[in-house]
């Protein structure tokens, strides 16, 4: 199998450029892990699910301008607006064309 995190050696730089971002992960198990895989290269990001109990992640996604990602699970996709939102990624293996 192809792996492409070997790929970008500078995940960092990468994210600094993308700027604000929201990645939508398929359960909270997902999100824990890509917040992880984040903090390893060093990218600030908060996480927003069911069992956090509030929008405490989201405000801090959209005051803290050192806050790159907002990792979601099940929130934030529709209805969300916030014009300095530059990417959405959608990890969640929807089918759903809509989304």
């Amino acid at each position: 199998a192809l792996s492409y995190v070997g790929l970008i050696t500078d995940w960092k730089w990468a994210f600094g450029q993308l700027r604000k971002t929201m990645i939508a992960c398929y359960s909270i198990e997902h999100a824990k892990q890509v917040a992880a895989c984040l903090d390893r290269r060093g990218i600030k990001n908060v996480v927003s699910h069911s069992e956090d109990g509030g929008g405490d992640a989201f405000t801090a996604f959209t005051t803290d301008d050192d806050t790159r990602v907002l990792i979601v699970v099940k929130r934030g996709i529709l209805g969300f607006d916030m014009p300095e939102l530059q990417a959405v990624i959608d990890m969640t293996f929807t089918r759903n064309p809509i989304r």
